[in-house]
């Protein structure tokens, strides 16, 4: 296997959420930016209760919130790590 350099690995950021209707967001996302603005984004999910944790590419994170915008969702915090977000909700 072959480790990657730093400057290759994606950054990513960390998006704490209320509930968010997932597809939903998908489609919104897709309709405003296209698809391969959305295959760009790595865009993955985390449940917990009724908390969500969005992962997306750092460089795309503006869009995301934008999107969330417009769906009236309101973003409790952004995180640089999982770790930090997992704190946050207290999961261990």
């Amino acid at each position: 296997m072959v480790v990657l350099p730093r400057v290759l690995k994606i950054k990513r950021r960390y998006i704490i959420l209320n509930n968010v209707d997932i597809k939903r967001f998908k489609k919104d996302y897709i309709n405003f930016f296209g698809y391969i603005d959305y295959y760009k984004l790595n865009f993955d999910y985390i449940t917990y209760n009724d908390f969500y944790i969005i992962i997306v590419n750092r460089k795309d994170i503006y869009k995301v919130i934008f999107i969330l915008y417009l769906q009236n969702k309101k973003i409790i915090k952004v995180f640089n790590t999982l770790k930090q977000s997992k704190d946050f909700l207290n999961i261990f």
